[in-house]
């Protein structure tokens, strides 16, 4: 019998990093990059998370039998009092990362082509994060679709271009993550915040071309992606 292992079991905690004692910390980027895993892994390591508000919307609504669609100014809305309701809660002194933002939901407007609530950009201006973190897509990609993700690899892109060019727009300089595994990300991360800490912000770089990655027809296979 093929023995399966928990992400604890695979990713225990380095205990080896000196934690930054506050700050929210963005991860963000296009579909299939890593997201969950990293912030599970960086939760492993001592650091407040709040997870994906927009899955955790969609599971809510789909709780209570109602069709809710994302490419609503509505539903953008209900996702940012969602995500500051849950950044309300960390706990402060204490540093958080947080898988997307306020700033992602004008990104998303834009990708669906309606109008940004007025609500959301005055938030996406004055809710300042101190560092945002741009991963790069992992070497495959999940194509099934469901009401959160996209459904190709164009879409993804067309989205991480869009996510790029809000958070410069706002004033981020977006940290690029390379696809390598949970453990050399964590610390990756980890690092830039250390050196980010000590240097004065750097101007934005252009955002680097995407390589088109190999696409997986079923559902999400995690294992693949921690050795990424």
């Amino acid at each position: 019998m093929k023995k399966v292992f928990s992400f604890t079991q695979l990713y225990p905690a380095s205990k080896s990093f000196t934690l930054p004692t506050s700050g929210k910390f963005v991860l963000t980027g296009g579909a299939c990059n890593g997201k969950t895993s990293l912030l599970w892994a960086l939760a492993r390591e001592g650091f407040q998370t709040v997870p994906e508000i927009p899955t955790i919307v969609f599971a809510e609504e789909k709780k209570k039998g109602n069709i809710t669609r994302g490419d609503s100014p509505e539903f953008q809305k209900m996702m940012m009092y969602k995500q500051l309701d849950y950044e309300a809660k960390l706990i402060t002194g204490s540093a958080a990362v947080l898988d997307r933002s306020c700033v992602d939901m004008v990104a998303f407007c834009r990708l669906f082509g309606i109008q940004t609530p007025p609500e959301l950009l005055e938030n996406a201006k004055n809710h300042r994060y101190t560092s945002v973190f741009m991963l790069d897509f992992l070497p495959f990609f999940e194509t099934e679709s469901n009401s959160v993700r996209w459904t190709s690899f164009e879409d993804a892109k067309a989205a991480h271009k869009l996510l790029w060019e809000a958070y410069i727009e706002f004033g981020y300089s977006p940290i690029r993550v390379p696809a390598f595994s949970v453990h050399r990300r964590v610390k990756f991360v980890v690092h830039a915040l250390r050196e980010t800490s000590l240097k004065p912000a750097s101007a934005p770089q252009p955002l680097a071309p995407l390589e088109q990655p190999a696409l997986l027809a079923s559902s999400r296979h995690s294992t693949k992606q921690e050795t990424a």
